[in-house]
């Protein structure tokens, strides 16, 4: 209860301190500003993935994300620095109620996910690496049975026991009994697939957990620059290597369904592009990156491949995040 409290009170203390205020925006300055994430060339993609395409645009629920989220300011960036220390950078946001991420909005989820679901009632999902529970909101409208969000950080379980799912604080989902035990109608794995160690492993663990007529929702960024969070602020290289590095967007989303999804047996039912927005700072608005969506259905498991571990002689160079964001280094959504 005094951890809580503290936290609680720093928290409050940052909030009240940070600048909130924003500069007045037109909607469709915004709108302007981000329809290139939206933009797929077709024509670049595999012809058997260019029909499952499916547009998505900019709407309200992400203008007002932009909008109303608070952004770092001085005073919380050096505390979060200073915290960075003693825990992850995931911890450091959590601890300081910041770290707000925005992938979808509830219209643009209905419309990616519609027909796919299985038509039950009381669906259930997961959503493995949850961060605190901004997209798993916008999910949680098509799921009227019980959600699980899953993270590693148990900060950042406790921001999403506030929301009011059921959170789990792990990093292994098979060896979660909680969850290895059952099987879910969705599975959501938004933004995790390059900050975590053994991402195939990940994948075809994800088999095991799905309904025969489940779908697994994905989102990652392109480019692909992997690693894995470390306290003090220490970013380590994973144990599995994906290799993508497509010059283009369309070509790097050919070689993640050639190199990740195939291997580990799934399908690709649909494909998007959405600008994945974290919070602003005092030096800009808002931070964005392109993330691929892909909506995928699982194949038969027998016989999956195995997995190939990085050596010296594979491993790239430990780059670090994929944007200047602070908040980019999650191993969640």
């Amino acid at each position: 209860p005094r951890f809580t409290m503290v936290r609680g009170v720093t928290r409050i203390a940052m909030q009240l301190l940070q600048d909130r205020r924003r500069e007045a925006s037109e909607p469709k300055d915004y709108k302007t500003r981000l329809q290139k994430y939206y933009m797929i060339k077709s024509k670049r993609l595999y012809a058997e993935l260019r029909p499952l395409v499916h547009p998505l645009s900019f709407d309200e629920q992400t203008l007002s994300f932009i909008t109303t989220t608070p952004r770092w300011g001085m005073l919380n960036n050096a505390f979060g620095n200073f915290l960075q220390y003693f825990m992850s950078r995931t911890d450091s946001m959590a601890w300081l109620g910041m770290g707000r991420m925005h992938v979808l909005s509830e219209a643009q989820a209905a419309s990616l996910l519609e027909g796919l679901l299985p038509n039950r009632p009381s669906r259930t999902l997961l959503d493995i690496g949850a961060g605190e529970g901004s997209v798993t909101k916008c999910l949680a409208p098509l799921f009227e049975g019980e959600i699980v969000a899953t993270e590693a950080s148990p900060y950042m379980v406790s921001r999403l026991s506030e929301h009011g799912f059921h959170a789990i604080e792990t990093v292994d989902i098979k060896a979660c009994e909680e969850i290895a035990s059952r099987k879910f109608d969705a599975i959501a794995l938004l933004n995790v697939l390059d900050r975590c160690s053994r991402p195939l492993t990940l994948l075809r663990d994800i088999h095991s957990l799905l309904e025969p007529d489940g779908v697994l929702l994905i989102a990652v960024v392109f480019p692909f620059q992997p690693f894995v969070e470390a306290n003090g602020g220490m970013q380590n290289m994973p144990e599995e290597y994906i290799d993508v590095s497509g010059r283009t967007w369309e070509e790097t989303v050919n070689e993640f369904v050639e190199d990740a999804i195939r291997p580990c047996k799934f399908r690709v039912l649909r494909i998007s592009r959405v600008p994945y927005i974290s919070e602003g700072d005092v030096y800009n608005d808002i931070y964005t990156l392109a993330d691929a969506l892909f909506v995928l259905a699982p194949e038969n498991e027998d016989s999956l491949p195995s997995v190939t571990k990085i050596d010296e002689t594979t491993t790239p160079s430990s780059s670090s995040s994929s944007s200047s964001s602070s908040s980019t280094s999650m191993s969640s959504s």
